[in-house]
């Protein structure tokens, strides 16, 4: 005899939805999505994962259910919306405020209480799942913005994982080996959620793109579909979920193998789509799509590298079938040409030839006695300098205006220097030579700190400012109070934000966009900077965050002055980037400052051993970045500051 006294109505409630849905009753509807919320919310007080699981895939079906309602019918539309957004209501609530982790500390939980609440989340996630799944499968823009904002806003306001990892990344050093172990293991438990949130848009916006492949959706419709569900990952998480899809031998996870493009005819065999095969499609792509990922081997865990060995031929594959057929997947990769995709797979590919590698043979001791190739080390500082030279564009708004002076003295350095472990593969000549994909991004990060130490320079308080909620008025404001002091502004600095959402802005009559202008050199490197003219005035845009909300109008050269460094070994004689090799001397120093984070942290089936330890520490290098540049200001009555308030762009 079963206790259960939900037993078998499931089916009678799911009927019930349906008729409901059908004769348009509302308050039927009503009635039948009160009884189910409280239903789910109940199971989970009462920890009745099984309850949960079998309920909680009822309002995924509100949309479908409705949705074909409502093109038999025009007014089944009014019911078809608020069935949808009761549906989404109900699900981020629930994941919301429902489920929740019992009170924890560091020292002090149970592993097991917080698995159970993990079944609760995964069984949560893949409800909601299936409910976007719906509204994509009919290209259902309108009503997926609706449903999705409520999504992203689970967990927006009371996520414990990211406070949990800086803790443990901040007190590494501090923590015995018991500490950090049971510390890791509660940030394992702790991040499944954020985990489940980030896996179901990677699997929806993976399926999308396998829906483009397959000529199951317009290209316009991908591109609004992926701008709005961009994966919130850093290059670490992609890399270590798409080892996770791909080395599930079952593909069950979250409900990936039951994706399909079509209906199928009863009582004939078929295979569905090979969520192996799109789930590497759709990460390829996003990788040619969005740059700034890079990957190092030395992030993944022992188990994670030794499931990643197929990622490599699977991509080499796609790469392959994509530049086949170039012309199909141009609209939607980012990129202009073939060879311009090209040079974004090689390095994608290249980053996990080296993982494949790395999962074979560490090869530590090669590496560590291998000495740093001088033409290695020419190429890295010309990768870095040009990325630096292309984000620094403080740096060459002010060499283009001439207003800087050359000094001998040792100025405010302006970059960063770091201990780069397993890096030295980059700069040694020989079968183990391995590049970091994207690894310019550190150049271009150096560049635009330049950009920030300005702006960090300017005091409000100090001193002429102008306020304004319309960026025009505001212009106009900064404007007219430089020319009522016969001053004639020539610069204009926007935050990057205005190079795209303000579109009242950019139809202004007094702004003319940059391709309209006739002067513009596009090789000169502030090109990218320049939006166009206002009122006859440049008018730039920086990616500083620290000018987020601010703008600056001057007459540039008059107003400011850059005080910097020259070296005739730096590049371009003012960026200076040096590698030194990790020496036995200060390989044994770092080992034994901490000797159980060295033999712990690659052991395979046993601790390293001090030398092992110690080539490990080897395979690092000593890299020094950045510039030594002081800003001056010349005459504060030459510029003003506008204070952008209450701006509605973000």
């Amino acid at each position: 005899m079963n206790d259960d006294i939900t037993y078998g109505i499931r089916s009678t409630i799911a009927a019930s939805v349906a008729k409901a849905i059908e004769n348009d009753s509302l308050e039927t509807f009503t009635v039948l999505n009160n009884f189910i919320g409280k239903l789910l919310g109940l199971s989970v007080a009462n920890n009745s994962i099984s309850i949960f699981s079998e309920y909680i895939t009822l309002p995924a079906y509100y949309y479908p259910l409705s949705y074909s309602k409502s093109k038999e019918n025009i007014k089944n539309q009014k019911l078809h919306g608020i069935a949808t957004n009761r549906a989404a209501s109900l699900l981020s609530s629930l994941l919301s405020y429902s489920i929740r982790y019992p009170d924890f500390t560091t020292e002090s939980y149970k592993i097991d209480e917080l698995t159970a609440v993990n079944t609760f989340f995964y069984s949560g996630y893949n409800g909601f799942n299936r409910l976007l799944y719906h509204i994509v499968m009919n290209s259902d823009l309108q009503m997926f913005d609706k449903v999705f904002v409520q999504f992203q806003q689970i967990n927006w306001y009371n996520d414990t994982s990211n406070d949990l990892k800086w803790n443990i990344k901040s007190n590494f050093n501090r923590l015995d080996k018991a500490q950090l172990k049971s510390a890791m293991a509660l940030y394992g438990q702790i991040k499944k959620r954020n985990d489940y949130k980030r896996h179901v848009i990677s699997g929806l916006n993976y399926w999308i793109i396998f829906l483009f492949a397959i000529g199951k959706m317009e290209p316009e419709t991908v591109a609004q579909f992926l701008e709005k569900m961009r994966i919130p990952a850093d290059s670490e998480e992609i890399l270590s979920d798409i080892i996770l899809f791909t080395s599930n031998p079952n593909m069950d996870y979250l409900e990936w193998s039951d994706w399909d493009y079509m209906e199928r005819p009863d009582g004939i065999a078929y295979s569905p789509p090979s969520p192996n095969q799109w789930l590497t499609y759709g990460f390829l792509v996003n990788l040619i799509r969005d740059e700034h990922y890079y990957f190092n081997p030395a992030s993944l865990e022992e188990q994670e590298l030794s499931q990643s060995v197929g990622l490599y031929e699977s991509l080499k594959l796609a790469v392959a079938d994509i530049s086949s057929h170039f012309d199909k997947w141009k609209p939607i990769l980012n990129v202009e040409d073939l060879d311009a995709l090209t040079r974004r797979t090689e390095p994608i590919l290249q980053s996990f030839r080296s993982i494949k590698k790395e999962s074979i043979n560490a090869k530590y001791s090669e590496i560590a006695e291998e000495n740093l190739d001088d033409g290695k080390i020419s190429e890295f500082r010309e990768l870095i300098g040009k990325a630096w030279q292309d984000a620094a564009f403080i740096r060459n708004l002010f060499h283009s205006r001439k207003n800087t002076e050359a000094v001998f003295q040792d100025s405010k350095f302006i970059g960063q220097k770091t201990f780069f472990e397993q890096a030295k593969i980059m700069f040694i000549n020989g079968r183990h030579y391995q590049t970091i994909y994207n690894i310019s991004q550190i150049g271009g990060e150096t560049g635009r700190w330049i950009d920030d130490r300005f702006f960090s320079s300017l005091n409000i308080k100090e001193l002429h400012y102008a306020t304004d909620q319309d960026i025009s008025e505001l212009l106009s404001k900064c404007i007219n109070s430089l020319k009522a002091k016969k001053i004639t502004p020539n610069v204009i600095i926007l935050p990057s934000i205005y190079s795209y959402k303000d579109e009242n802005f950019l139809n202004q009559k007094k702004f003319i966009r940059k391709s309209n202008l006739q002067d513009v050199h596009h090789n000169n490197p502030l090109s990218k900077y320049l939006l166009g003219r206002y009122d006859s005035i440049d008018v730039y845009t920086s990616f500083s965050n620290v000018i987020n909300d601010k703008i600056i109008v001057a007459d540039f050269e008059n107003s400011f002055k850059m005080k910097y460094c020259r070296h005739k070994d730096w590049y371009d004689e003012e960026l200076m980037v040096k590698v030194d090799a990790v020496t036995d001397g200060k390989a044994i120093e770092k080992f034994e400052s901490d000797p159980q984070k060295w033999t712990k942290r690659y052991a395979e089936e046993h601790d390293l051993s001090k030398d092992e330890a110690i080539s490990l520490i080897k395979n690092a290098v000593e890299i020094e970045i950045g510039s030594f540049a002081d800003f001056e200001i010349v005459d504060k009555d030459s510029f003003v500051v506008g204070i952008i308030q209450n701006s509605n762009l973000e």
